[in-house]
């Protein structure tokens, strides 16, 4: 999911390897998200007909996408708490997308970083989210994004059960390619009894 020089370079062994063993190599890419076409095009050799995609159908989940600019309006205890900071970020991105196409750089409006109340944005949202058996997914950059969330909804979140104020203990998983194999088959497991997975 996170494209690197080593994923570039591999891909380019792969066709040069393909090229050298004319036709003696098979290619299998498992991946919930890949654009199957795309990358069936780019491996297959000129002349060959690109090899229809296999889907393994699988049960499919209800899913609720909320974004930024309407998390508001989807959590309306959000307005109070972190509101402020969800609104200049809903600005900070509408003003980037006006002059990021006259080829202005956009860096000093936008970072590309999650910053600190960005996270309390998306420790509050999973406060008011969260319910006993349910999961929440949540998309960030990279693996220290992660890390940080991580750090900071399992400190809130022990301290809001010690307040008494939680309804429900979170189970905060970390799904990526750095992580142990076991601890990203536990992301796929369904939540523990009582507690909400992140």
């Amino acid at each position: 999911h996170e494209r690197t020089m080593d994923t570039d370079l591999l891909n380019l062994l792969v066709i040069k390897l393909s090229q050298l063993q004319r036709g003696g190599t098979r290619l299998i890419v498992m991946s919930a998200t890949l654009q199957a076409g795309l990358f069936g095009e780019y491996f297959t050799p000129p002349g060959e007909p690109v090899a229809p995609p296999i889907f393994v159908g699988v049960r499919r989940f209800p899913v609720q996408s909320v974004f930024l600019e309407d998390l508001c309006d989807a959590i309306p205890a959000l307005r109070g708490g972190v509101g402020k900071q969800v609104s200049k970020a809903v600005a900070n991105f509408d003003a980037a997308a006006r002059v990021g196409g006259d080829g202005v750089d956009t860096s000093s409006i936008v970072k590309s970083e999650v910053s600190h109340e960005m996270r309390r944005v998306i420790v509050e949202a999973i406060w008011y989210l969260a319910e006993a058996g349910s999961c929440i997914l949540v998309f960030l950059p990279g693996i220290g994004e992660i890390a940080d969330l991580q750090d900071d909804l399992i400190s809130s979140w022990a301290m809001t059960l010690s307040q008494g104020q939680g309804n429900v203990a979170l189970q905060v998983l970390v799904l990526h390619s750095l992580v142990a194999r076991e601890e990203q088959d536990a992301c796929i497991e369904p939540a523990l009894p009582g507690h909400c997975k992140v």
